[in-house]
């Protein structure tokens, strides 16, 4: 897409402050405190953004919803509705605890990670969009794709038509 002229947009659903092994290993601490995990999750955003400049320069853009990184699942599961977020297990948070975050009033419930991608999708009006494949065997990918196809079908139901779909795995078993 950027080789063609295009623009590329990449819309992060979490910042990976969930990552407990990473972030005990880097500390040394056995239960690190929520700021620890916060900060982790800025290096990772850091890390994205460096990443992009060298890839695509000012053809690609970087967007943060930054919800509960290994809570996912559970927005599907169990915290459908914003009276009954999900707090993240490692910062604490019940929202966003990121500046940069596309919009830091949503809570963490499947009801506001779903219309954040609608809205995402409207605003950018994708020509193909690539997700998680909701088969993918790790939860957060899995519920990610489930989020994608529900947005996707808001648009569908609106506009009547899809951007191209390429769903990816990055874990299965063998």
């Amino acid at each position: 897409m950027v080789s063609a002229h295009g623009t590329v947009r990449v819309v992060l659903v979490t910042a990976g402050d969930g990552y407990v092994e990473a972030v005990r290993y880097e500390t040394g601490e056995l239960r690190p405190r929520a700021p620890v995990y916060v900060a982790y999750g800025e290096r990772r955003l850091r890390e994205a953004r460096a990443a992009m400049r060298k890839l695509g320069g000012d053809r690609m853009r970087l967007g943060l919803l930054g919800f509960p990184d290994g809570g996912l699942e559970q927005l599907l599961q169990a915290h459908w509705w914003r009276d009954v977020p999900e707090r993240s297990p490692t910062t604490g948070a019940v929202r966003p605890p990121y500046p940069e975050a596309l919009d830091r009033s949503v809570a963490y419930d499947g009801d506001d990670l779903r219309r954040e991608l609608v809205r995402v999708l409207r605003e950018t009006r994708p020509t193909t969009v690539a997700f998680p494949d909701p088969l993918d065997r790790h939860p957060d990918h899995s519920a990610t794709g489930v989020f994608v196809l529900l947005a996707l079908g808001d648009r569908l139901a609106r506009d009547g038509r899809l951007p191209r779909l390429l769903a990816y795995l990055v874990h299965w078993p063998g």
